[in-house]
């Protein structure tokens, strides 16, 4: 990962007023949390060795699996980022902060099972 062009980016992307000045500092605070996460063996040790599962079963029919390292889906979502792999998930407004905050206290296996009244199901586990 080079920070130093990913913080141009974000830079560039802030000049061109395609960011906010908000986004851009949410965007630069997660690189540093990343770089300071890499330089730490301890924390790097701890949850590099850790995946993060999401699965999405939609009544219509929709079904997905992922399995993402810990540090990565981390990375991902205090960027900024969402991960827009299903619109059902963002139906279910998980707070994905706190399910870091989970892992970070060491919870191992099912964080979050979720069934709807219409038969969407959502479950979060680490491994």
């Amino acid at each position: 990962m080079n920070n130093k062009r990913e913080k141009l980016d974000i830079l560039d992307l802030l000049d061109k007023k395609e960011i906010t000045l908000e986004e851009a500092q949410k965007r630069l605070e997660a690189l540093k949390e990343a770089e300071k996460e890499a330089a730490s063996p301890a924390k790097l040790g701890q949850s590099s060795k850790k995946s993060i599962k999401i699965q999405v079963n939609s009544s219509d029919g929709d079904i997905v699996n992922i399995q993402v390292p810990v540090n990565f889906a981390r990375l991902i979502l205090k960027g900024g980022k969402k991960m827009n792999f299903n619109t059902k998930l963002n139906e279910f407004d998980i707070d994905f902060e706190e399910v870091f905050n989970m892992i970070d206290q060491g919870e191992l296996g099912e964080l979050i099972n979720i069934e709807s009244a219409d038969g969407d199901t959502v479950r979060i586990a680490v491994e």
